[in-house]
């Protein structure tokens, strides 16, 4: 077994462990990286990295070559070749992949080619179960003109939008309620809004069905702003409802917070708000009562580089990656959030000195995280940055913790 292998499992096993460490004071090594090369630009033309799985899996979407440049398609890596797929149903130009789950499951959207403004949430299945998606399926509508998958969990479920007949977005739970790995009528469940008839949009779930996303809310005098929402069963009546999240000022209705992701358990979720400052910072929600649903007013600022910050992806201990802009280098870098600072991943990478990580998109929970970057000053470079430094605490520190914890450790996480 490689050091990538056994931090892996690590991981696997040890996420109660740390999460119940997190307030203990004990101390876990901040991790470094290398470098895997997922694709090069003249691989894959403008790529666009959209999330990693535990299994260090890859998807995201492309601008196909030698044909029109708008036809895009959602590719797929598995530490090898890529995949390539595309929604075949006729007039279809554009592809788009946005979520990944930890079989291989690709939540997106596709666009017609007759009309550009016509949409479709769609998801990508593994039939023939050799962990490769290979048949894309069209999910329904609210009876609208437009409609994307954002976010897929472990269960293959899809959060994301689509149109009602008056145009307005309304945010779904997509649950393949008969396991045939298709769209069945009345599959596609709208989970309501902050506002009676108001938009709203699913970005992320987690394993548990917790959906984050943004939608319309009241400010005030007959207006709206679209505002961060967690749905969940927050007041444990087992019925989940849509609550408003914090925001970095709370004192101004027009700085709402934005959500991005949702961790797939433990309930961290991150994005990015406007301070009382009026500059934008990467955020974090946090489960302080164990059910899975942040709360709205832990939100916390995760800091910067220097400039603006948004984080994009958090895994279940809690560590966070997203893209800032480093006012030492007067660029945009990649970031890493543990340990309660944000760190430029740049700086955690081995050996790897003709890289600059621009932008991170996604970390999964045994630590790969997914970015965008430069090699000898050429971008357009996707790469998988796999951890090679144990989160898991010392044996000493176990030690300290007794039996309990030793048994927190051979209980694995199985997703």
């Amino acid at each position: 077994m490689g050091m990538q292998a056994g931090w892996a499992r690590g991981v696997g096993v040890g996420v109660a462990v740390v999460v119940a460490l997190a307030g203990s004071g004990a101390a876990l090594a901040l991790p470094t990286y290398t470098v895997t090369v997922v694709a090069s630009p003249s691989q894959l033309e403008g790529a666009n990295p959209a999330a990693v799985n535990d299994q260090g899996q890859v998807a995201g979407s492309y601008k196909e070559q030698g044909v029109d440049p708008w036809q895009w398609r959602i590719w797929f890596w598995d530490n090898g070749p890529i995949s390539k797929l595309h929604d075949a149903t006729t007039g279809v130009r554009q592809t788009y992949g946005v979520g990944l789950s930890n079989d291989g499951t690709v939540a997106g959207y596709s666009v017609d080619g007759a009309d550009p403004w016509a949409s479709r949430p769609l998801v990508c299945f593994d039939t023939d179960a050799d962990g490769v998606p290979d048949t894309v399926e069209r999910l329904g509508s609210f009876g609208g003109n437009q409609g994307a998958g954002h976010g897929v969990n472990a269960a293959g479920h899809v959060t994301g939008y689509s149109e009602d007949a008056g145009g307005v977005k309304r945010a779904f739970l997509w649950v393949d309620g008969n396991g045939n790995q298709q769209y069945d009528a009345g599959e596609l469940t709208d989970i309501g809004d902050l506002v009676a008839g108001g938009e709203a949009e699913g970005r992320s779930l987690s394993d548990d069905d917790v959906v984050v996303g943004v939608a319309e809310g009241d400010i005030g005098y007959g207006f709206t702003l679209k505002k961060g929402f967690v749905w969940g069963d927050e007041d444990g009546d087992g019925t989940p409802e849509m609550i408003e999240l914090g925001s970095l000022d709370p004192s101004s209705a027009f700085r709402p917070a934005k959500p991005c992701a949702i961790s797939a358990s433990n309930g961290f979720a991150v994005g990015s708000g406007d301070n009382a400052d009026g500059d934008e910072r990467a955020c974090m929600w946090t489960d302080t009562d164990g059910d899975g649903v942040p709360e709205p007013d832990t939100i916390t600022s995760l800091g910067t580089l220097g400039g603006w910050a948004t984080a994009w992806g958090v895994n279940s201990l809690g560590m966070a990656v997203g893209s800032s802009y480093d006012t030492t280098e007067s660029t945009t870098h990649g970031f890493l959030y543990a340990e309660g600072s944000l760190t430029d991943i740049n700086e955690l990478l081995i050996g790897a000195t003709d890289w600059e990580v621009t932008q991170c998109a996604d970390i999964s929970d045994t630590g790969y995280i997914l970015a965008s970057a430069s090699y000898q000053g050429q971008s357009g470079y996707v790469l998988r940055l796999d951890p090679v430094a144990d989160l898991i605490p010392e044996p000493c520190t176990l030690a300290l913790l007794g039996t309990g914890a030793i048994g927190l450790l051979t209980r694995r996480r199985r997703r």
